[in-house]
């Protein structure tokens, strides 16, 4: 709202969305210009629904205002079968292409810095009525339910630990451990250069990344550069990978370790408990190298 987000969650949880759909609620009052114009947005990608069964971008939202004189407005995704009594209905959206290429989750997220419109959440946006009229499209059948899920949160960053060049131009960054979550790139250059990023968990003997483990999937991300004559960061928004190494192609010049860090995501849990395990030796080392695995492929499993 506004250009700032209403939450800090990074992604949802799915379902089988014949049987059930899951929505949030959120108070949104404090994120209101009082006595000004306001400016509602939303990023759509398709998820699990559009990777899982082939569905269409969509949104479904309700935004219930009450006003000082006790009046409601109803701001809806979708035409209202159950109108509120004195309620004001509003209903139109406009709709634009993302510079969100590629989402999916399996096969990674493509962004294309050229296709940015700045200033598209505000309410000072002057582009906004060259943007289409959204359309209603079928939703799933199933059920609606809140969602009653600890959110998906990002957290903190990590620096990878070394960088190496197993062939000219291709370049591998080593986090030193396994972990869910996303890579931020820092780069600079022309406009239209393409920048990839490749995850796995294992490298080849020649050392380059192999995400074999990982059957069916691709893990690149691909950055467009704007060609801002300053560093651009990039940070996938609607994707997570599981990964311990990035292998980065098209980079425009040569990259130093801090051209790339990562940023674990997780659902928003915290730990009841920890294991201690005294002394140097070798059984101590193991027993702490186990609880450390044990402890990580939670967190990375808990989506």
């Amino acid at each position: 709202i506004n250009g700032r987000p209403i939450d800090s969650h990074t992604l949802g949880p799915f379902t089988v969305f014949p049987k059930r759909v899951l929505y949030d609620t959120f108070l949104v009052t404090d994120a209101l210009q009082e006595d000004a114009a306001n400016a509602l947005g939303v990023r759509l990608a398709p998820g699990a629904w559009g990777h899982f069964y082939g569905g269409p971008l969509m949104l479904r939202l309700e935004m219930h205002v009450t006003l000082n004189d006790g009046s409601v407005t109803k701001l809806v995704s979708h035409p209202d079968n159950n109108q509120t009594e004195g309620a004001n209905i509003k209903s139109r959206w406009r709709i634009h292409d993302d510079p969100c290429t590629q989402a999916d989750f399996y096969n990674g997220e493509h962004y294309d810095a050229r296709l940015d419109q700045d200033g598209w959440n505000s309410p000072n946006f002057s582009k906004a009525n060259d943007w289409a009229d959204a359309a209603a499209v079928s939703h799933p059948v199933g059920q609606l339910s809140a969602n009653m899920l600890n959110p998906i949160q990002r957290f903190e960053v990590i620096q990878p630990v070394r960088m190496t060049e197993p062939m000219p131009g291709i370049y591998v960054f080593d986090f030193g451990q396994n972990f869910a979550g996303v890579e931020i790139l820092r780069v600079r250059g022309r406009a239209g250069s393409t920048v990839m990023i490749y995850k796995g968990e294992l490298l080849h003997e020649n050392g380059t990344v192999n995400n074999q483990l990982i059957h069916g999937t691709n893990m690149t991300t691909v950055y467009t550069l704007r060609g801002l004559n300053e560093t651009e960061v990039y940070e996938p928004t609607f994707v997570y990978y599981g990964f311990q190494y990035a292998q980065v192609t098209g980079y425009p010049g040569k990259p130093t370790l801090d051209s790339l860090s990562g940023r674990i995501v997780h659902s928003d849990v915290k730990s009841t408990g920890e294991i201690t395990f005294y002394g140097d030796s070798t059984e101590a080392k193991i027993l702490k190298g186990i609880q450390h695995c044990v402890h990580w492929s939670a967190l990375s499993n808990l989506m």
